[in-house]
C-alpha cells in the first residue's frame, strides 16, 4: 500500500495526541504519523506487550495498526492487527479477521466501545472527544480487549448475544422468519435435515426462505402481503445443528474443509448429507445449504430462537458417460462437496417482526389487532404508516377516491401513484414497509360497503378518517359490538386542532355519546370556518381546498398515537380528546394541549 510522498501536513493536534500515547503501560511506537491517500486517514503502528500469559491465539507481543480520520477529533478511528506480527483469528468483538494477502494489517477491526457506542453518541459510551484524551482513550481499550482475548473474557454471561463476523463480500442477502412460536416447533421435531425452498421476493439481493420440507410433512412461513407475489422458488439444504459452527475463538468457517471438521465436533457430519439429499432429490437444483442452530438472547441464557447461516453450493459439473442419474449425481457430489472449495457465505438476517421492530413498536392491544381503516386520505394515510410502523400487521383499507397531484403535500403516497384509487395504492405502500405486513384493501365506496350489517365484525379495531358526517352517522347505525374498539380521527382547518376519540367498543349508545360530546366543538368550528378565505385549486371548474400542513398533522397525529395506545389499555375507555396546538403572543409556535372533552 503505497504512502503518498507529498502528503498534507499533519495536523498538530493529531501530533500532540500521538505524543500522549508514549505514557501508556504496554505501548511501543513503531512507525510514527504517515498519510495513506486511498484511506484519507493517518495511521501508526506500534506494539503491545501484555503481562499476561500466551495461548494459541494470543501472542504476549503484537503488532497494530491505528487509523485516524484528518479531522481528529471528529471522525472515526479503527484498530487493525499487522498481517504478520499480530493475531489471526477472528474473535468476538471483531470485524472478520482475514488478509487479502499483501495488505499491511488484516481486515480485523476491534471494537473497543460498548455496544451502546454503536448509536453514534460517546454520551453512553464513555468515549472521550477531546484531542488531548480520544486517541489515548482507544489505544488504551485497544490493550484492554487483547488482555481480554487472551484471558478468554472479552464475552461474559448475561451480554447481549453476537453472532460472529461475516467476511467481505456476501453478494446476496438471506432472510428467514423465527421466534418463539417457530422455535417451539422445531425443538418439536426430530428430522436434523432435508430440503427446503427460498423465493427472491421483490427486495434487491435479497431471498426470503419460505419453507422446509421436513419427513413427510412441511413447516412454512407465515409472510406478509408483500412476500406473497414471489418469484421463482430456489431449493436448497437445510441442516439443523446444536450450536454456532464457528471455529475459535469465534470465526465462521472460510473453506468447506473448516466447516466438516466444525460440524464434526458437533456430531453433524455435512458433506454425507449434502451428499445424500443431493442424490436423492435429483429433480432439484439445489443451490444452498442453510445452517440452523439455536441462539439465547444472552450470553450463558437459555435458547429460545432459531438462526439460520446460509452459503451458496457450487454449481454441479456437466458429465458425461453416466447410464443412470443417480450414478451422475454421486460424482457430481463429490465436486460440489470438495472440501478445498471456499465457502460462499450469504448474509442472513431474521425479519421477525421481533426483529425488525426493535428500535420501537406499540402495544400488543393495537399491534394484535385486525384493523379497518374508513378513509384514505391524509389523516388516515399518515396514521396507519405511524401504526405499521410500529408493528400493525394486519389492516384493510376502505376509500373509492383517487388519488390527485395536489392530495401528496400531505399524503404518504407519491407521484407514482396519481390517478390511482388510494386505499389500493396506500396498500401497497404499507406492505413494502415490512415483510410480515398483510394490508388489503377495498375500492367500493364508503356507504356502499357499509351497507353490510356485518361490515365491522371481522375487525377487532376501526378507525374512521374521513371526516364525513354521512360516514359516521353510518358506522353509527351499524355499532353494535363490545369486542370492536373504536377511533375517530378528523382535524380543523390549519391543522390547529385534532378531535380524536377512543373508546373500547362501538355500541350505538357509545357512538351517540361521542356526536353529543362533538357537536358544540363543530360548532365552534363553523364559526371560524366563516371568517375563514379558503385556497383555491383546479383549472376550469375551480374549488375550495382545505389548509392544512403536513409537519401539523403528522405532529398531531403523532400525539394522537400515544393518546389511543394508553387509552386503549384500560377495558372500560370512551375518550375525546382534543389536542390543539398553542402561540404566544406574537403568534410563534410553544407545543401542544391535550384536552379531555
Amino acid at each position: 500500500m503505497d504512502v503518498l510522498h507529498n502528503e498534507p501536513e499533519l495536523p498538530n493536534v493529531i501530533r500532540l495526541a500521538r505524543r500522549g500515547l508514549e505514557e501508556i503501560h504496554g505501548y511501543e511506537l513503531l512507525e510514527d504519523l504517515k498519510w495513506f491517500p486511498k484511506l484519507k486517514r493517518w495511521v501508526i503502528r506500534y506494539r503491545v506487550t501484555i503481562d499476561v500469559e500466551a495461548n494459541d491465539f494470543v501472542p504476549v507481543i503484537t503488532q497494530w495498526y491505528c487509523h485516524i480520520h484528518p479531522h481528529y477529533p471528529q471522525g472515526s478511528i479503527k484498530i487493525f492487527p499487522d498481517a504478520e506480527a499480530s493475531i489471526t483469528h477472528t474473535f468476538p468483538h471483531q470485524e472478520f479477521n482475514g488478509y487479502d494477502g499483501h495488505s499491511l494489517w488484516r481486515s480485523g477491526d476491534i471494537c473497543v466501545k460498548t455496544s451502546l457506542g454503536k448509536w453514534g453518541t460517546k454520551l453512553f459510551d464513555g468515549e472521550p472527544n477531546t484531542a488531548s484524551e480520544k486517541l489515548h482513550w482507544y489505544i488504551q481499550r485497544c490493550i484492554e480487549w487483547i488482555r481480554a482475548a487472551a484471558n478468554g473474557t472479552l464475552t461474559k454471561e448475561g451480554e447481549p448475544f453476537e453472532l460472529p463476523a461475516y467476511p467481505d463480500g456476501q453478494a446476496f442477502r438471506f432472510v428467514f422468519n423465527e421466534n418463539s412460536e417457530t422455535f417451539s416447533e422445531w425443538s418439536r421435531r426430530s428430522d436434523s435435515y432435508g430440503v427446503c425452498v427460498a423465493n427472491n421476493v421483490g427486495v434487491p439481493r435479497t431471498f426470503a426462505l419460505n419453507e422446509f420440507e421436513i419427513g413427510t410433512s412441511i413447516l412454512k412461513y407465515k409472510w406478509g402481503k408483500n412476500f406473497d407475489n414471489k418469484g421463482k422458488d430456489f431449493h436448497g439444504i437445510w441442516m439443523m445443528l446444536p450450536n454456532v459452527p464457528v471455529l475459535k475463538p469465534w470465526q465462521l468457517p472460510t473453506t468447506l474443509d473448516e466447516l466438516y471438521m466444525v460440524c464434526s465436533e458437533l456430531g453433524i457430519g455435512v458433506r454425507e448429507i449434502i451428499t445424500s439429499v443431493f442424490c436423492k432429490f435429483k429433480h432439484y437444483d439445489l443451490g444452498f445449504v442453510c445452517l440452523g442452530f439455536p441462539v439465547s438472547e444472552n450470553f450463558g441464557g437459555p435458547c429460545s430462537l432459531i438462526h439460520w447461516l446460509a452459503f451458496q453450493l457450487s454449481p454441479p459439473p456437466n458429465l458425461k458417460g453416466f447410464e443412470h442419474k443417480r450414478e451422475l449425481r454421486l460424482e457430481q457430489s463429490k465436486s460440489i462437496t470438495s472440501p478445498a472449495k471456499k465457502i460462499s457465505w450469504l448474509k442472513s438476517e431474521n425479519w421477525n417482526d421481533i426483529q425488525t421492530g426493535a428500535r420501537g413498536r406499540i402495544g400488543e392491544t393495537i399491534r394484535n389487532a385486525n384493523t379497518l381503516l374508513v378513509g384514505a386520505g391524509a389523516v388516515g394515510s399518515l396514521f396507519t404508516e405511524m401504526l405499521v410502523r410500529l408493528g400493525v400487521n394486519r389492516l384493510h383499507i376502505v376509500d373509492d377516491d383517487l388519488l390527485s397531484v395536489g392530495n401528496l403535500s400531505r399524503h404518504s403516497l407519491n407521484m407514482n401513484d396519481v390517478g390511482s384509487f388510494k386505499s389500493e395504492a396506500l396498500a401497497k405502500h404499507l406492505n413494502q414497509i415490512f415483510p410480515l405486513v398483510s394490508v388489503t384493501h377495498t375500492t367500493e365506496n364508503l356507504l356502499e360497503f357499509l351497507e353490510d350489517t356485518s361490515a365491522l365484525s371481522d375487525y377487532s379495531l376501526v378507525i374512521e378518517a374521513t371526516g364525513n358526517d354521512d360516514v359516521f352517522e353510518r358506522l353509527q347505525s351499524l355499532g353494535n359490538s363490545t369486542s370492536t374498539s373504536f377511533i375517530s380521527l378528523s382535524m380543523s382547518v390549519n391543522a390547529d386542532r385534532l378531535f380524536c376519540f377512543v373508546a373500547k367498543d362501538t355500541r350505538e349508545e357509545i357512538i351517540t355519546d361521542f356526536r353529543k360530546k362533538m357537536e358544540p366543538l363543530l360548532h365552534q368550528q363553523k364559526s371560524v370556518h366563516a371568517q375563514l378565505k379558503f385556497p383555491w385549486e383546479g383549472i376550469g371548474c375551480w374549488h375550495p381546498i382545505f389548509p392544512a400542513r403536513l409537519d401539523d398533522i403528522e405532529m398531531l397525529l403523532g400525539c394522537a398515537v400515544k393518546k389511543v395506545e394508553d387509552a386503549l389499555q384500560h377495558p372500560t375507555c370512551c375518550e375525546l380528546f382534543l389536542i390543539e396546538k398553542n402561540y404566544d403572543e406574537q403568534n410563534i409556535f410553544t407545543g401542544l394541549t391535550i384536552s379531555t372533552m
